[in-house]
């Protein structure tokens, strides 16, 4: 039998061969790998965790937007989420344009401009990042208010208006430019810092207005009544504060006293109130009632404070001066001081019926009665107080000479003064008595 020659190249099936010996070591190296692969994603050391496949990183910002207005300051922040643990989540911030917004890296936006930025936020060596559109509007003037409304002066007098200018939020342009002009130049001029300079007797006009032309420009008015002094009355509602002046305007005629200015006070009942003055020169002041004679000058002084009660109606007042210096002073009005806590003389009207109070420090008190007797009037004065009897006194009060006298028989009782007047006066009540601390007593002003 012949030997069959040997192929060259013998093919084995691959079912016969040894599967577990030829395979074992490159499956063994594939499942080390894949391990490897899945600690990374799934939180395991930081070299794994950067290996291969690299975990996805978000940088998400809050808000994704800000509009502010000049000069605002906005907070913007941005948090990493994925990745790994060992991941540095410090994120950096950077702003497109400065001029618009400025951004530091906590987040904190300063808002320098007009017009649109960008803020970029960066984390994880920049990989991640993400970005805020900020929005800037410029402060726009949209109401502009000129104080007061409506004033009173005196010829050659002076007077500082002021101006208010707000944005589109209500907010205060404090250096928002103003522009003053006279409407009425042959009756008072304005400086451009809105002092106003009275020149003859009218209703003056003055404008204030923001730089601009048409629509761009806000306007308001103040309109000044401008009188000669001696006639010139200005109400003094309570609790306001009042600038006044003494200048070239000074009425010089009004009983021998140059006057600065008068005031009228209005009450709808029986009010008490207290007046004071503080003058930055020598002044007084004078209680009077509207229409009727001067009482008289209280002792000058650098600050007066009267005290009053008066019914219902109106009443007023001067501050006078005994020299024409240039100066300025206030007057202040309050309501319903307490009469009982101060030995100051008291200015009533006639038609009141008020409390007062004796101390050991304050024996007697002085009560003014305005305004002045008329001839033929008829006065009728009573006085009572609970723990002790009171006299009271009718003194003129220019001589200080006593007119009548009364006095209470009783603890309880009461002391009454009535005649009628001879002659045309202005009259003090005073009150005195036995009193130890607080003792009430009540007075009654009659017509």
């Amino acid at each position: 039998m012949m030997n069959r020659p040997r192929p060259f190249l013998s093919i084995t099936p691959l079912s016969s061969l040894p599967v577990r010996r030829m395979w074992r070591r490159p499956l063994l190296a594939f499942f080390v790998m894949m391990a490897g692969v899945l600690a990374a994603c799934s939180g395991g050391s930081s070299d794994a965790c950067d290996g291969i496949i690299g975990p996805v990183r978000v940088l998400t910002p809050t808000p994704v937007s800000l509009t502010l207005n000049v000069g605002a300051i906005g907070q913007v922040t941005a948090s990493l989420s994925g990745g790994c643990p060992s991941d540095d989540r410090t994120v950096q911030w950077t702003s497109s344009d400065v001029n618009v917004a400025t951004v530091d890296n906590a987040g904190k936006v300063t808002a320098t401009g007009g017009g649109s930025a960008t803020l970029t936020a960066t984390a994880f060596a920049g990989q991640a990042r993400t970005t805020v559109a900020v929005t800037v509007r410029p402060r726009v003037a949209t109401s502009i208010d000129a104080r007061p409304d409506i004033d009173t002066l005196s010829p050659l007098g002076t007077r500082n208006l002021s101006v208010t200018v707000k944005d589109q939020d209500g907010a205060v342009l404090a250096s928002a430019p103003a522009v003053w002009r006279s409407l009425t130049p042959s009756l008072a001029t304005v400086s451009a810092a809105g002092i106003v300079s009275a020149v003859a007797s009218g209703t003056a006009t003055i404008e204030v207005a923001t730089p601009g032309t048409g629509t761009d420009s806000l306007r308001d008015t103040v309109r000044i009544l401008i009188v000669p002094a001696c006639s010139l009355v200005r109400p003094a509602p309570f609790g306001t504060t009042i600038i006044g002046s003494i200048d070239a305007s000074t009425c010089q005629n009004l009983f021998g006293y140059r006057v600065a200015n008068q005031y009228s006070i209005t009450a709808s009942e029986q009010t008490y109130y207290s007046i004071r003055l503080v003058p930055a020169i020598t002044l007084a002041l004078v209680p009077l009632n509207i229409s009727s004679g001067l009482y008289g000058l209280p002792g000058a002084d650098t600050a007066v404070t009267a005290l009053g009660v008066i019914r219902a109606g109106t009443f007023g007042f001067l501050v006078t001066a005994n020299v024409q210096t240039p100066g300025t002073y206030t007057v202040s009005t309050t309501l319903n001081p307490d009469p009982r806590l101060t030995c100051a003389t008291t200015d009533v009207t006639t038609g009141v019926s008020f409390q007062t109070a004796l101390t050991p420090a304050c024996v007697q008190r002085d009560i003014r009665i305005l305004p002045a007797f008329s001839v033929g009037q008829q006065v009728r004065i009573t006085a009572t107080a609970p723990g002790f009897p009171v006299t009271i006194e009718l003194r003129n009060a220019t001589s200080g000479a006593v007119i009548q006298r009364a006095t209470a028989t009783t603890s309880g009782g009461v002391a009454t003064i009535a005649l009628t007047n001879t002659t045309a006066r202005f009259g003090i009540v005073r009150v005195s008595g036995t009193g130890t601390v607080n003792d009430l007593v009540t007075v009654t002003v009659a017509l």
